[in-house]
Formats: structure tokens, sequence, C-alpha cells
């Protein structure tokens, strides 16, 4: 079984994702050995632009998973995907802060890594729940996905992982 790593830091959740993600492909990695070089690769200071997230994913597991970037995906897409044992997804979605309205557009992001799903919703890594593994409801995740799209910009994105 794989042992997932947790957000060390409030804006690291790139970084793990990525280390989560070669941990599911079956490399050898760790928060200890290379969070520091991936954090630095992803100029994440206050956070991961999704650009410099997909060149680093691609630079760290792009020899051993195939990986395919899309755009708002819907719920169906994520799921079907997820369900089976050699795939997995990175999701970055979008959620709203303490303050947010039309005028104040306060949000925040969040990747995150899906490695599994049934038709109730998906296993994920380092969600926004604190804890390392959660399910997280169709419901929840379908909110989370559509949060952007009403703003017409390019969020959510997932990438797909194949083995």
């Amino acid at each position: 079984m794989v042992r997932y790593a947790s957000q060390p830091s409030k804006h690291s959740c790139g970084p793990t994702a990525i280390i989560n993600s070669a941990k599911w492909a079956g490399c050898a990695c760790s928060i200890k050995q290379h969070l520091s070089l991936i954090s630095l690769l992803c100029n994440c200071s206050e956070g991961t632009a999704v650009d410099d997230f997909s060149r680093v994913i691609r630079m760290f597991i792009g020899s051993s998973v195939k990986i395919l970037k899309r755009n708002k995906p819907s719920m169906e897409q994520v799921l079907e995907h997820v369900q089976r044992p050699d795939r997995a997804a990175v999701i970055v979605y979008y959620y709203p802060l303490k303050g947010y309205n039309r005028n104040n557009t306060n949000i925040g992001g969040h990747y995150t890594l899906a490695i599994g799903g049934t038709k109730a919703g998906i296993t994920c890594v380092n969600d926004m729940k604190g804890e390392t593994v959660t399910h997280v409801p169709k419901a929840e995740l379908s909110k989370r996905l559509a949060f952007r799209k009403k703003e017409r910009l390019f969020i959510p994105q997932v990438w797909f992982l194949r083995k």
C-alpha cells in the first residue's frame, strides 16, 4: 500500500500533489527529499500556477505515466477515469474564501490527487479536510468542478494519469 504525503504548509498543495502522483506511479519520492526542489521548480511561494504545475509533473513522472491535461472536465469524465486501478487524476479547483462576492473575487485554489472512485464519489489524497486520504462525495466534487465554469476561466483543470 502506498503511503501518501500530507501537505506540510498552506501553499504547498501543488508540490504535494506531484509527490503523491509520483508515489502512486511507483516512484521513490518523499516530502523530506523532494519538496524543496519541486517547490522551487514550481515557483511555489504563495501557490503553484497551473502552467508551472503542468511542466513539473511531466518532468517528474512523465516517463513513468501517460499524462493528459484537460480543461473543465465533467464529473462523469473524472469518475470514469479514476474507477480503473491503473488510473488517477490530479484536479485543481478553486473555491470561494471569506468575503467572496461579485465585486471581490477572493478565491483559493487547491490541487488534489484522485486515486479511485465509485458512483458515489472519489477517493482523494490531500483534499481539503486535513486528512491524507478521504472520500469526497460526488455532489461535493461536482460543486468544486462547477465553481469556476461560471466565471469563464480555464479552471478547473485535470491531469489524467495512466500507468
